[in-house]
């Protein structure tokens, strides 16, 4: 064979890639696309993970500081039906609990899942907390426990209060 044709047989044969080649190609691409995809898919669920936790936790922290903060100048506390918490604030400066007026009485309940404030000697409402599911409360030992429950998204989240009176 001269010389010319056996350079362009070479060169023929090389142009292109077999088809064995391309197949190897194509199965790797697929791999590395099935795990790219598992791994953006677990950062998707991660990231909404540390997302509705920190809601929740945002939420919980509002509830439990409000709470503590009309627990503090309070004379008493108590619930009356296992699902809500009542303080009485003294305006009177008797220093007797009278759970009626002249005393302030405040009550935390849940309504519609926000934990709401109201205030029972002036009618007022305010909403405190958002999707608070569940405010639980008992007396253990002398102490006043409340489980407040938070549920974001098919997460639950809780945490309970042990207020005791000075």
């Amino acid at each position: 064979m001269p010389l010319q044709r056996r350079q362009h047989l070479l060169r023929r044969r090389r142009s292109g890639f077999t088809m064995l080649e391309l197949l190897v190609v194509a199965m790797l691409g697929a791999i590395l696309i099935t795990f790219v995809s598992n791994v953006w898919r677990w950062y998707g669920h991660a990231a909404n993970h540390i997302q509705v936790t920190a809601h929740l936790e945002r939420e919980l922290r509002l509830a439990s500081d409000a709470i503590a903060a009309d627990f503090g100048p309070s004379l008493a506390a108590r619930t009356v039906d296992g699902n809500n918490v009542q303080f009485d604030l003294d305006t009177d400066a008797n220093a007797a609990a009278q759970w009626d007026t002249p005393d302030t009485v405040i009550e935390y309940a849940v309504q519609n899942g926000n934990l709401v404030r109201r205030d029972l000697s002036s009618g007022n409402e305010v909403p405190m907390a958002a999707n608070i599911s569940e405010v639980t409360a008992e007396v253990v030992e002398g102490h006043l426990n409340v489980k407040l429950t938070a549920s974001y998204r098919n997460e639950q989240e809780d945490v309970t209060l042990q207020l005791q009176e000075p």
